[in-house]
């Protein structure tokens, strides 16, 4: 009987139930009461109990997102520089301790910005941890900044990682389900800007800002800003990204300077969600990731299992 909260999902909405459907109700699934029988192979018990995002006793339970805050962030002695009244770390990789606790256990993350490419690609400027935008807002985002030399595309790859805190950064940890707000991909008259988010990260949902576009591609999702300037604070130029069960997130930032030589590009990443923004986000997007179709997978072959026997 465990299996059935699963199966009424699924025969209410097979062949497509929605991933808000899957997120939103909750299913008790003990190993002990699953019948090997009916299931071809324990891989696929696997796969089921490793795709469900919550277990409880409850339906319509809400999300339990871990909330990141980046404001504890180890000074490696590198070189600063200044932009927008602001001091950087001119470092690749910035490292943070207890951005997180999970369970009783601390989690720990560093982010690291890929060399630049592109025709028109400029020099990296740097990582800035516990950032705020201005003093009286909440702190603990990664602000960063990078050039765009001259016309044409610069691109570079942010790649946020999560580990066991107090294990030097070695042992990876993967999250249950967390969300990182990107503000400030906005653009100017003569440049836009992008950013790219990828399913194979765990990426299950996005929200955009009203101005902002999004193309859902077969593994990514691209972000285009409205290709003039907005506030910070404003979601016009703001995403949200929804993720599951990863360890590991990967970004791609990218300029494209129509004119003009070193132009400076900003933007930052918000964990927790705690920054004051004007206007709003559209409603939850969904995108197909790998743990949806081994869900549906096994929902349907033990389905089939079922009305045979």
């Amino acid at each position: 009987k465990n299996f059935s909260p699963l199966l009424v999902a699924v025969n209410l909405n097979w062949p497509n139930p929605s991933m808000d459907y899957l997120l939103t109700h909750t299913f008790v699934i003990k190993m002990k009461d699953l019948n090997m029988t009916s299931i071809k192979t324990y891989a696929y018990a696997t796969a089921l109990l490793s795709s469900v995002y919550m277990i409880s006793t409850e339906t319509n339970a809400a999300v339990d997102y871990t909330n990141l805050n980046f404001n504890n962030w180890i000074d490696e002695g590198a070189a600063t520089v200044a932009f927008n009244g602001y001091t950087y770390e001119k470092v690749s990789t910035m490292k943070f301790t207890n951005v997180a606790t999970v369970n009783g256990v601390a989690i720990d993350a560093t982010i690291t910005a890929s060399a630049m490419s592109g025709s028109g690609a400029g020099a990296w400027g740097g990582f800035r941890g516990n950032y705020a935008v201005g003093s009286a807002a909440p702190r603990g985002d990664i602000a960063f900044h990078y050039y765009g030399a001259k016309a044409g595309p610069t691109l570079v790859n942010l790649n946020l990682k999560f580990f066991v805190g107090g294990t030097s950064f070695t042992q990876s940890k993967s999250l249950d389900s967390f969300r990182l707000m990107m503000y400030d991909v906005d653009g100017e008259a003569a440049q836009d800007e992008f950013a790219t988010a990828y399913m194979a990260d765990g990426l299950y949902g996005y929200q955009r800002g009203t101005l902002m576009t999004a193309t859902q591609n077969s593994d990514n999702v691209r972000f285009k800003g409205p290709g003039a300037d907005q506030s910070e604070t404003d979601t016009d130029g703001a995403f949200l990204l929804y993720y599951a069960n990863t360890s590991s997130v990967n970004i791609l930032m990218e300029s494209m300077l129509d004119s003009g030589t070193n132009n400076p590009v900003f933007s930052a990443l918000d964990g927790d969600q705690s920054m004051t923004m004007t206007g709003t986000f559209t409603t939850l997007a969904e995108v197909p990731t790998p743990g949806a179709a081994a869900l549906l997978g096994l929902a349907g072959a033990i389905c089939g299992r079922r009305r045979r026997n």
